[in-house]
């Protein structure tokens, strides 16, 4: 399922909003939600639609500490059941 950039922004809000840094604002660098989401496709794990919100909030907080493909993966076992982003 494609979604655009806003609607996953929506997403992130609707589960709990943006990490912020220390200063208040949302960390610097951040990529797109829909970059994240072409890393999960990449990847090929399986995001239930109900989990995408929680799973981008992940990722958001786990690149503070390491690199974008390595957050997507520790998230996606979280959040996934395995294969290609799902409806």
């Amino acid at each position: 399922m494609q979604f655009t950039n806003e609607e996953l922004e929506e997403m992130i809000q609707n589960a709990g909003g943006v990490p912020q840094g220390t200063e208040g604002t949302p960390v610097g660098g951040n990529p797109s939600p829909i970059q994240i989401m072409a890393e999960v496709e990449a990847q090929g794990i399986q995001i239930p639609w109900a989990q995408i919100g929680q799973f981008l909030i992940c990722v958001l907080v786990g690149i503070w500490t390491q690199s974008l493909p390595a957050a997507v993966a520790s998230c996606g076992l979280v959040h996934s059941g395995g294969g290609s982003v799902s409806s």
